[in-house]
């Protein structure tokens, strides 16, 4: 083994034992609801399935029930400090001849607190289904395996390693579509020095948003927690993430450097507070392309985050049009236009299975693309109708559309995975951008 190759931040014996399903604390708390306090025995409990979730059950010993029935949440305090807000899921009294009892039980709404600690040298945090990426070399177990990302980005030194029992889970995770910790993460001062929590809150929000984008859904957060070896909880978060699911996108999967190139573009393009706000947003109808059991609906969507991207660039960001000439652009097909010209991202489309058949004047992609998304959401009765082929290429090409704006909009100039090629083996799809200046092509995207 090379003594130069770093010791995985992912160690299991942790991840079993912390980050595994297990009771955080019993004994006695209280739920202060409208005001009013009641106290409780019982326990407070973190579990993996059939989803991460962090619950409490416990028996009244003191306090009205009554402020429960109107109450919002609930927020809960131990005596150790122990904090966090709860939804209400089950009043349970029971009977007997001794005497009478209620059982109340509940769920975290997203985070519980654990640590009153306020500074910190490392922070460490467990990613929830994160994809089985390639990247730099780390070891474990006189192993030497690959799935290293590090990120130096301003004051920080970010490390993120995949689980080295990867294979097993992503096995699982394939069969069950379930819920997993994929990758362990660190975030580090370069200089050394401590930091607090609310210093990179938002640093790793942006963080996990950028991840999404590579994974093609929602992935995030699980724990946060120092000691790497021991673990001392920081806190308990409840991810905002969906089941597993395989999504081929424009991540060129078996890419050393890929990863970190766009978290550095992206967290670059997030330092402007608008894009930090509506990067999110845009996101979520590239999740919601990919989501959609029905293509038609992911092809309305798809435009939809294409022609977002358009005024976020060309209105609000360069500032190439103003409000009044962007609409005087008129239809979305020459709004889409106008934003891949910008961004030098080719879009005729004289090769667009269909594009015959409906018999259009424009050879352009964003007008196919325009032209489709008005027949789905107007039928006419005598329309000619495209197949289910078609139908795929078209939502494809609009998913192609907007992973290359975003990514030309960023500033990336790494490699992607056009999926408009039409090859079995994704490794033959893999392209450097079209304005890469080390690109020295001019091939079209299909």
């Amino acid at each position: 083994m090379n003594l130069d190759t770093p010791h995985t931040i992912a160690i299991p014996q942790v991840i079993e034992n912390g980050l595994s399903s297990k009771i955080i604390y019993k004994g006695p708390f209280t739920l202060k609801s409208n005001g009013r306090l009641i106290e409780l025995e019982g326990t407070i409990s973190y579990l993996t399935n059939p989803r991460p979730e962090v619950c409490f059950v416990g028996k009244v010993l003191n306090g009205s029930l009554n402020s429960l029935f109107s109450a919002e949440y609930l927020e809960l305090t131990t005596p150790t400090d122990i904090k966090g807000s709860f939804n209400l899921t089950s009043i349970n009294p029971s009977y007997s001849r001794i005497g009478s009892s209620t059982e109340i039980k509940g769920e975290l709404q997203y985070e519980l607190k654990m640590s009153k600690q306020s500074q910190y040298s490392e922070i460490n945090f467990s990613l929830v289904n994160f994809i089985n990426n390639y990247g730099l070399a780390y070891s474990f177990n006189n192993r030497i395996l690959a799935g290293r990302v590090e990120l130096q980005y301003k004051n920080y030194l970010v490390v993120i390693d995949k689980v080295p029992d990867s294979k097993k889970i992503y096995e699982n995770l394939k069969e069950q579509n379930g819920f997993a910790i994929t990758h362990i993460g660190q975030i580090k001062r370069l200089d050394g020095k401590e930091f607090e929590l609310e210093e990179i809150e938002r640093f790793l929000e942006k963080i996990v948003w950028i991840l999404s984008f590579v994974a093609g859904r929602r992935v995030d957060i699980n724990h946060l927690y120092t000691d790497l070896e021991g673990y001392n909880a920081i806190c308990y978060r409840i991810p905002s993430i969906s089941s597993w699911k395989n999504i081929v996108n424009w991540y060129p999967r078996n890419s050393r450097d890929s990863l970190e190139k766009v978290l550095y573009c992206l967290l670059e393009l997030m330092e402007d507070d608008y894009w930090e706000k509506q990067l999110p947003r845009i996101l979520s109808y590239y999740f919601d392309g990919f989501g959609s059991s029905y293509i038609d609906n992911k092809i309305i969507i798809i435009q939809a985050g294409l022609e977002t991207l358009a005024w976020a660039y060309l209105v609000e960001t360069k500032e190439v049009l103003s409000k009044n000439k962007y609409n005087a652009l008129g239809s979305a097909a020459s709004k889409m236009e106008r934003l891949l010209k910008e961004l030098k991202i080719d879009f005729r489309g004289d090769d667009i299975p269909g594009i015959q058949e409906m018999k259009l004047n424009s050879k352009s992609g964003p007008q196919f693309l325009s032209t489709i998304r008005n027949d789905i959401v107007h039928p006419e009765r005598k329309k000619t109708k495209l197949n289910d082929e078609q139908l795929y290429f078209t939502w494809r090409m609009g998913i192609v559309y907007f992973e290359l704006a975003l990514l030309a909009i960023g500033g990336y100039e790494g490699e992607y995975c056009n999926m408009l090629l039409n090859f079995d083996y994704l490794a033959k799809r893999v392209q450097k951008v079209p304005w890469s200046e080390s690109n020295t092509t001019t091939e079209k995207l299909v």
